[in-house]
């Protein structure tokens, strides 16, 4: 957060929040090596900040990251009918 960090800190920082939200190492690698290897080291430096973040103070909405929210089942209502 102080900006003091070490050549692959950033990189490293952004592949395993991948793995730990869940993703396949192998798709996490995959996608840094497309995505953060070719750009200024610079322009990763706000994703890996978040990333620290989210492991320090918990994801938004006390969400888990790499575990689904179950979907939230609406009840019928109550039927007003009576038996005759």
């Amino acid at each position: 957060m102080s900006d003091q960090w070490l050549l692959d800190d950033v990189r490293e920082t952004i592949r395993l929040g991948l793995i730990g939200g869940g993703m396949p190492a192998s798709a996490a690698l995959a996608l840094v090596q497309r995505y953060v290897d070719p750009v200024p080291l610079l322009e990763n430096v706000p994703a890996a900040r978040a990333i620290v973040q989210v492991l320090l103070v918990g994801a938004p909405d006390g969400e888990q990251p790499g575990k689904k929210k179950a979907a939230k089942v609406k009840k019928p209502a109550p039927s007003s009918q009576t038996a005759d």
